[in-house]
């Protein structure tokens, strides 16, 4: 647990965070959408817990990146990523909320 507690606070080096916990396991997550599930519940759980997990890890990079020291040109552009994301994860909580009937249309 110490480990996810340091890359929460931006402690874990903004490579690391941003290309191994960012890119990369957001690449599988997305992969992993596309795979056809026999259970819609199977595919609403993934869309939940990779939802949770680019909020987690959008957190983690821009905290990141507000510690690094090197590259301003890679400091902004892990910054825009992060907004990007958190993008996707807005959209996706307005998605949620107009299929279960919580936001008017």
């Amino acid at each position: 647990m110490g480990f996810l507690i340091k890359l929460w606070r931006g402690r874990v080096s903004l490579g690391i965070t941003y290309w191994i916990f960012g890119a990369l396991v957001v690449f599988m997550f997305q992969m992993l959408e596309y795979v056809p599930m026999e259970n819609p519940d199977q595919a609403g759980i993934l869309i939940f817990i990779s939802t949770a997990y680019y909020f987690f890890i959008s957190i983690a990079v821009f905290r990141s990146s507000m510690r690094h020291n090197g590259s301003r040109l890679f400091i902004v552009y892990a910054q825009l990523s992060v907004a990007a994301l958190l993008m996707i994860v807005l959209w996706r909580i307005i998605a949620a909320g107009i299929l279960v009937g919580g936001i008017a249309p």
